[in-house]
C-alpha cells in the first residue's frame, strides 16, 4: 500500500526475511518521446518510492525491466534520470534460448537481485511462451465484437427477460471484463 492505504500491484516483489527489498516493474515498451518516457520512469519511482506492507514502511530498490527494443529510448533519457530507479534492459535470445540482462548506466541503489541478474544468463524454454499472439496490436473487429456480445454483454443482460430496444451498461463494467483479454500493462 501507499501511505494513504491504496493498494499497489508491482510486477515482482523481492522479500528478504519478510521485508520488501526490491520491486521490479516490467515495461513491454517505453514511449518514444523523451518527455513521456521520463514521465513513465518518474511515475514508477513515485509510485513505489515508499510502500507499506504488514504495517511497516519500506523504501525498496526499484528497477524497470525493459526489452531491448527500448534501448534507444533508454539511452536518450539516461542523462536525465535523476531518480533512484534502475533501468535494466533484457534480451530474449530465441536462437540460443536464453534471457540476458544489461544495465544502462550505474546501479543507482543496492539491489542484490539486480546484480545477480546482470551476471547471469537465464535459460528459457520456448514452449513456455504463450501462443496468444495478437495482444501487441488491435484484434480483428469481428473478434472484438464477438467477445463483447457473447461474453461481456451476456454477463450484464439476461437476453430472455429483456424486452427493450436498448439497455444501459456502465463502461467500467465492460472495461473490467475486457482487461482479462487486454491486460493493462499493454499500451
Amino acid at each position: 500500500e501507499d501511505s494513504n492505504g491504496v493498494p499497489k500491484k508491482p510486477d515482482i516483489i523481492i522479500f528478504d526475511n519478510g521485508a520488501i527489498e526490491d520491486i521490479f516493474e516490467h515495461k513491454a515498451s517505453l514511449p518514444l518521446s523523451e518527455e513521456h518516457a521520463f514521465k513513465e520512469i518518474t511515475d514508477t519511482s513515485d509510485k513505489y518510492f515508499s510502500v507499506r506492507y504488514n504495517k511497516k514502511v519500506y523504501t525498496p530498490n526499484i528497477t524497470l525491466l525493459c526489452p531491448k527494443t527500448c534501448l534507444d529510448t533508454v539511452i536518450k533519457i539516461e542523462n536525465n534520470n535523476n531518480t533512484n530507479i534502475n533501468i535494466c534492459i533484457f534480451n530474449l535470445d530465441i536462437e540460443n534460448e536464453k534471457l540476458t540482462f544489461s544495465l544502462q548506466g550505474k546501479i543507482k541503489n543496492n539491489s542484490k537481485i539486480l546484480k545477480i541478474l546482470l551476471n547471469n544468463e537465464i535459460p528459457i524454454n520456448l514452449n513456455d511462451f504463450s501462443e496468444y499472439k495478437f495482444i501487441k496490436k488491435e484484434p480483428h473487429p469481428v473478434y472484438t465484437a464477438w467477445i463483447l456480445w457473447s461474453i461481456v454483454l451476456a454477463r450484464f443482460i439476461d437476453p430472455y427477460s429483456i424486452k427493450k430496444d436498448f439497455t444501459r451498461i456502465h463502461y467500467d463494467h465492460i472495461l473490467n471484463e475486457v482487461n482479462s483479454l487486454f491486460p493493462p500493462w499493454i499500451e
